[in-house]
């Protein structure tokens, strides 16, 4: 590799060259179209090849690329970054821009050119380092003029800008003039001893490349400039860090070579100790958490508009409050107050939260032992302080403390955690839902508006994930209530039927009774409600909507019991089986009643002399049984409207209006359908499909 690239010449410009490369395609990327973005960028881009142009001069020696080459390149740049001032100055204040300014804006982009085309009639070896030539005053002259106008139009921008938008061009008038006044200082000396410092000339680049940070941040800052151009506090911050610590390597080896250039005899020994102590002390620094929030502070002041990076900081809370579900409150409640602990950097933490007694209850902790203490009613003066004024406490300030528990009697509880610091509220739709008491870093900062602002936000924030855990809970009771009422109204339902057949048994035993035909079918009939009724019991017990018991069902089995049970109705139901050996797997005594409410609302629709039929088939994968009427039949709209809703009866008071939809809930319960056609006055096909179940291979046929 070419020694030449270890060399301080190139090593400074190539840093140089990095920086306005990395500045350029910043604004190339966040680039919208606007005319100041687009002069910054050209700026940035001819920087970057002028001091790409410098690390090819020292690298190649090159007598053809020679410093007037150099020169010509640096009044381009310098051409560039006036355009560049000279429109921002047009854009801060386009009504008020002095006559004087505007011409003087003009003189320095005249002046630039006029100096780049007496470069073009000069030979190309007309100027070296460290030689003097002819006209080089002259030429040294041009120059410095140029870096007086370019310090002029800095100071007429800083000056024609509103004191209220100084902070957005802070750093950019910093930026450009110190390189700018590096210049000048370069160009004096020239003067004074006609030849440029090589020592000057060389560290150009290093000066650029700590411009070029500033630059950045004023267009991060500056949104009017039609860029997108964003420089992470992170980025900032670890940049600051790497180079505080190399300035810290840097005085600790100038240390060493004091000590071994002017220890005598012990400068060996001193050396070592230093340097060892220096490196100690430079990984205790690194690690001091009261040292890293202090930086992040004063980066925040200094370098920008706000305390905060918002949508750094919303982004890790939203994660925090999202990294685990509703199922489990404990550690959602936890992650709440980590969440607003986190922003505070807050050791730890508790969250109070308001119950349905009307009181605040202590739900949660974080990194805290906080000792049970009893509810505080919402009554309470300083609860009803809070959530009128959604009010954030500092209970760290003894004056705020002291002030605040004479004027509303702080409870005792919120100040018993050891180190209590702040309480937020949590507020949802104006109501003050739960509590946050933070407690104290290290070193706590004072709390300002900014501070209060964001601890108010994400309070909002915090307090709509408890309403929705609150309303979780609550709906998750409305479903054990709600599947214990459709339990029962199936319970009703089941006992309906079997009190209409005990009744029709009653009802005709006193005509009936010698008769031995009616008295082996009252006996059947006895049978199945006992039967029925143990099989309600059982599904009480269980309380669920899972079929009881799973095992292979003979369906023509079935469906003869069925419509055998059904005989004591007219019309009197036929079963017709074309096809024998259909077997499926579920709970025969739910399906037989399914089967049976369907018949026998058949017969209801039907008139007496009508005909009601159970067709038992298959269909590739499935078993069907159909039901099919001659009754009065069902029009489309009571079918998609009316038909399967729960509690809508065309009996009257004779029915629940459960059956079908019961019906349909056992049918999927299974696996299967339930499907209907009905034309009125044509009659009605219910047809139940459900899965194959092969005995052989044990196995259900989806």
């Amino acid at each position: 590799m070419n020694e030449n690239w270890f060399s301080l010449p190139v090593i400074s410009s190539f840093f140089a060259t990095v920086a306005y490369l990395a500045l350029s395609i910043l604004l190339l990327a966040g680039y919208r179209g606007g005319r100041l973005s687009l002069h910054l960028l050209l700026a940035g881009s001819v920087s970057t090849l002028w001091f790409g142009a410098h690390i090819y001069y020292y690298l190649t020696s090159s007598q053809v690329f020679g410093v007037a080459a150099l020169q010509i390149g640096e009044v381009a740049r310098d051409a560039t970054w006036f355009m560049f001032l000279t429109a921002l100055l047009q854009h801060q204040q386009p009504t008020r821009i002095e006559r004087g300014v505007r011409w003087g804006s003009i003189a320095a982009l005249a002046a630039a050119g006029l100096l780049g085309a007496y470069l073009l009639l000069m030979k190309y070896t007309a100027f070296t380092l460290g030689d003097a030539k002819r006209d080089t005053g002259a030429m040294l002259a041009g120059f410095l003029g140029l870096t007086v106008l370019g310090l002029v139009l800095v100071e007429q921008l800083y000056r024609n800008t509103d004191t209220d938008r100084r902070w957005n061009i802070r750093y950019l008038c910093i930026g450009i003039s110190a390189f700018l006044a590096y210049d000048f200082v370069m160009y004096v000396d020239a003067l004074l001893f006609n030849r440029v410092n090589p020592d000057f000339w060389i560290a150009r680049g290093a000066i650029n490349a700590v411009a070029v940070p500033l630059i950045a941040i004023s267009a991060a800052r500056n949104r009017d400039w039609n860029t997108n151009l964003f420089v992470s506090r992170r980025v900032v911050f670890h940049s600051g860090t790497i180079f505080l610590a190399g300035a810290y390597l840097l005085l600790i080896a100038g240390a060493g070579y004091y000590f071994q250039a002017y220890g005598g005899s012990w400068g060996g020994a001193l050396r070592i100790v230093a340097t060892f102590a220096g490196l100690v002390g430079l990984v205790a620094l690194l690690f001091s958490s009261t040292l890293r929030r202090e930086t992040q502070r004063f980066i925040a002041t200094h370098f920008y508009r706000n305390k905060y990076e918002y949508g750094e900081e919303w982004r890790k809370f939203t994660h925090r409050l999202s990294a685990v579900g509703s199922d489990d409150p404990g550690l959602l409640k936890t992650n709440i107050i980590a969440a607003i602990g986190h922003i505070m950097q807050s050791p730890g933490g508790l969250l109070w939260e308001r119950d349905d007694q009307g009181g605040m209850v202590l739900t949660a902790r974080w990194k805290t032992n906080s000792p049970p203490v009893q509810p505080i009613p919402m009554d309470h003066p300083c609860i009803a302080r809070i959530a009128h004024d959604e009010w954030v406490i500092d209970l760290a300030d003894y004056t705020a403390r002291r002030a605040i528990t004479d004027a509303v009697a702080l409870p005792p509880a919120f100040l018993e955690p050891v180190g209590a610091w702040l309480l937020v509220p949590l507020f949802h739709d104006e109501e003050l839902v739960g509590i946050v008491i933070l407690l104290a870093p290290q070193a706590p900062p004072s709390i300002t508006l900014e501070d209060v602002e964001l601890l108010r936000t994400v309070g909002r924030q915090a307090a709509s994930y408890l309403v929705l855990l609150r309303i979780t809970e609550h709906l998750a009771d409305a479903r054990q209530f709600e599947t214990y009422s459709k339990l029962s109204a199936f319970l009703v339902h089941d006992l309906k039927n079997v009190i209409a057949q005990l009744s029709l048994i009653q009802k005709n035993a006193v005509k009936h009774k010698h008769n031995p035909e009616f008295v082996e079918d009252a006996f059947n009939t006895i049978d199945a409600a006992v039967s029925r009724m143990n099989h309600m019991l059982a599904g009480l017990r269980q309380n669920q909507k899972s079929p009881a018991r799973h095992s292979p069902v003979d369906l023509e089995v079935l469906a003869k019991k069925v419509v055998q049970h059904r005989q004591i109705q007219e019309p009197v139901p036929t079963l017709r089986v074309e096809a024998s050996g259909v077997f499926v797997l579920g709970d025969g005594e739910r399906l037989a009643s399914v089967m049976e409410h369907l018949v026998q609302n058949a017969q209801d629709a039907t008139p007496s002399e009508g005909q009601v039929e159970v067709v038992l088939s298959r269909s590739g994968h499935q078993a069907l049984v159909t039901i099919t009427d001659t009754g009065v039949g069902m029009d489309r709209e009571f079918i998609d409207k009316r038909l399967f809703r729960p509690f809508d009866s065309t009996k009257g008071n004779a029915g629940m209006g459960i059956g079908v939809y019961e019906s349909r809930d056992v049918v999927h319960q299974h696996g299967g359908r339930l499907d209907v056609t009905s034309q009125p006055g044509t009659g009605t096909s219910f047809t139940i499909s459900l899965p194959l179940f092969d005995e052989q291979s044990n196995v259900v046929n989806a």
